[in-house]
């Protein structure tokens, strides 16, 4: 693969195709697949060899592109997208797995390719960040002759849900260790994988309740008027998609309307963060500034997100919108209107919900019951328990 990283092709499948009879496999001709082709070839080599030197490349991206400066959170396959990505080894070897546990075959599922690795968890002192905890080096069953003899590369995996990883880091020059032997007990293990082609977080669905939906059987919920950007929501589903949460920690912010005043309107910013090893949502809600659009609650929370996350971790909030309405003039009032101000509280929180065993969360923002609501009180409740 070292020698092919410097050749170059009229047509991108001749990249992969012209290194069949190299690798010794053989797979059908497709052009128009672009470099599928490439994704196939390797897929063919570890069938057919099991050599984890096919796993031992890095991305040469400019330092100038947002892939070089995001690097650590994006999500890859174990595959090289081009034999450009080899140009960095040289004598790569196989080497058997070290320990007691022996090779393991290497399959390709539906839920990726399936290999069992040796792995070690990456904690502060090696260079970890702040998502450490879900981060793991993989260290391959292949060598390089060093100057101090054998010499395994190794690269950065990521926990994304149960056996599923992903790698990261993948535009960083793998490091290259010592072999491992009986003399390093403890640091890791070998662990089977799955790595999907292009892995993905796992996430729970966010959907909101459809505007009028009764809300304990007594409060109706508010409408989504107004969302930025304006991607995530889907009105017609009523649904919020999600990206990486990495690159999108505050995912959408969306401006709620009653459905029976349209002066009382709060404004709700909603976002993931990682806790004890899962994603969770949280949310930010304010009242509406008339002259602000959305838009200035996403960047300014954004903004704040950036410096962390400790004071938005609401799940469950009240918000006290202040809503004039217009006196009836009198002949003192000399023809200066006279308004009446009062707070109308605003409910939003998010709720676990499960649909068929797949976990989700369901963002609710309706009016709060007052105390004038007949039989709201009960010992030991807060007034909206009653209902909910």
């Amino acid at each position: 693969m070292h020698w092919a990283s410097s050749r170059v092709t009229t047509r991108k499948e001749d990249l992969a195709y012209s290194l069949m009879g190299i690798f010794g496999v053989n797979m059908p001709l497709l052009y128009g697949e672009g470099m599928k082709a490439f994704a196939r070839l390797q897929e063919a080599i570890l069938q057919d060899t099991g050599d984890h030197s096919i796993f031992a490349w890095h991305s040469n991206y400019e330092t100038s592109t947002q892939e070089a400066a995001f690097d650590q959170h994006i999500l890859s396959g174990l595959l090289a997208p081009s034999p450009v990505e080899f140009s960095q080894f040289q004598y790569l070897r196989p080497l058997p797995a070290f320990g007691t546990t022996g090779q393991q075959p290497i399959q390709l599922t539906n839920q990726g390719v399936r290999i069992s690795m040796y792995l070690e968890p990456v904690d502060d002192t090696q260079g970890g960040d702040g998502s450490a905890a879900d981060d793991f080096y993989a260290v391959l069953d292949c060598a390089i002759q060093g100057e101090n003899g054998d010499q395994c590369p190794r690269i950065m995996l990521r926990k994304l849900s149960g056996n599923q990883y992903a790698r990261v880091r993948t535009g960083s020059v793998c490091t290259v260790i010592p072999a491992p032997d009986s003399t390093r007990p403890g640091r890791g293990s070998y662990k089977t994988v799955f790595v999907k082609r292009n892995p993905v977080y796992v996430l729970p669905d966010i959907s909101v309740l459809k505007a009028g939906w009764k809300v304990g059987g007594v409060r109706e919920a508010y409408q989504v008027v107004d969302s930025y950007p304006t991607g995530p929501w889907v009105s017609s589903l009523g649904i919020i998609r999600t990206g990486n949460p990495y690159f999108e920690p505050v995912l959408a912010g969306l401006r709620f309307e009653s459905p029976t005043n349209a002066r009382i309107q709060v404004d709700v910013a909603v976002g993931w963060r990682r806790v004890d090893g899962e994603w969770r949502l949280w949310c930010h809600a304010c009242e509406t500034q008339v002259d602000l659009g959305v838009d200035v609650l996403w960047r300014d929370t954004q903004f704040v997100v950036s410096g962390g996350l400790d004071q938005f971790v609401e799940t469950d909030m009240e918000v006290r919108v202040k809503v004039g309405e217009n006196v009836k003039q009198s002949w003192r009032s000399r023809g200066v209107p006279q308004v009446k101000r009062h707070e109308v509280p605003v409910r939003v929180r998010l709720i676990e919900v499960d649909r068929l065993g797949r976990k989700g969360v369901r963002i609710e923002c309706c009016a709060a019951l007052q105390p004038h609501v007949p039989g709201y009180q009960k010992p030991g409740l807060l007034p909206w328990d009653e209902y909910d």
